[in-house]
């Protein structure tokens, strides 16, 4: 093998600066893969340019030696079919029992995947491979905690795999609103959402039966959204001193619901629970909440000012 870089294929530059196409052969080009010298990001940037079938046939051998390197150039170099492959490789890649790909693959995903190669992954968190449990319980952490993430869309079993796994709150639990803060009202539990996340999670993945006799209070909420909603449920709007304005009842998977003019606060409450709430009646004893010094408006303070900087 030559000792400079790159004069495997004819030339001393960088791969980047050269022209025409320099004269080496296929052949020549696979001479220099199967190692890990110095020529082989080289080899890798000319089989994309010029041969790029024989990077696919790679690509799609999970027992081709070179296919941990290819990885690595893929995700390093990404070319601008990185994605298309991404998705069309990740089941075969996800299929590798070397640990050493599948350390590869979960950095490929991670820049170039979707949902569908998220949820690809799953498996692995059953992984006997430390490395590459830790990796993927990682990049799994992230895509839970995302705007993409549907919790409702998953199989029971990578449901199970999942809350085995991974703390989150976009997760449910057997009781979804556990260490909330609560309160004892009108002989239901009322749970106050006190951050941005449990706000934005609101009743994402909540069975119906979860929800009996219980309310959740969105203070300095003006709109909701019933992504990832299992069941219809009744949203009452609150002014900024807490006059019910409006009650209407929400159907699942809707992106904003707006509530009336003047709207400051939102509760939601099971369908048809607690029918004497109607536009009108002031609901004083959340009080607490409403005010300037109440801790759910500071909360929201803090997290408007942080969504502006």
């Amino acid at each position: 093998m030559p000792n400079e870089p790159y004069d495997l294929f004819g030339y001393h530059d960088s791969p980047d600066t050269f022209g025409e196409k320099p004269p080496y052969t296929l052949e020549r080009i696979k001479q220099s893969l199967g190692t890990e010298s110095t020529e082989l990001n080289a080899a890798f940037y000319h089989l994309v340019r010029y041969y790029p079938d024989g990077f696919v046939k790679i690509l799609g051998d999970v027992n081709d030696p070179n296919l941990p390197y290819a990885l690595d150039f893929l995700y390093s170099y990404p070319t601008g079919k990185a994605t298309e492959w991404t998705q069309v490789f990740a089941p075969k890649w996800l299929a590798s029992n070397d640990p050493v790909v599948l350390a590869q693959v979960v950095h490929v995903i991670d820049r170039f995947g979707g949902p569908k190669e998220m949820r690809l992954m799953i498996p692995l968190l059953a992984s006997n491979e430390p490395e590459v449990k830790n990796e993927v319980k990682s990049l799994l952490g992230t895509w839970v905690n995302s705007r993409a993430f549907e919790w409702d869309k998953l199989t029971s079993e990578e449901q199970k795999l999942l809350s085995e796994n991974i703390e989150s709150e976009w997760i449910p639990k057997e009781k979804p609103f556990e260490n909330w803060p609560s309160m004892p009202w009108r002989g239901i539990t009322l749970y106050i959402t006190d951050n941005m996340t449990r706000k934005c999670r609101g009743l994402i993945g909540v069975k119906e039966e979860q929800f009996k006799n219980q309310a959740i209070l969105f203070p300095h909420i003006p709109a909701i959204h019933s992504r990832g909603c299992l069941f219809d449920f009744d949203a009452v709007y609150l002014d900024r001193d807490g006059t019910v304005l409006e009650r209407r009842t929400v159907p699942p998977d809707q992106n904003f619901v707006n509530g009336p003019r003047g709207s400051t606060h939102v509760l939601e409450l099971p369908r048809g629970v607690l029918p004497e709430i109607k536009p009108g009646e002031h609901l004083t004893e959340f009080a607490e909440f409403f005010g300037r010094n109440s801790f759910a408006y500071r909360v929201a303070r803090y997290e408007k000012s942080r969504a502006r900087t």
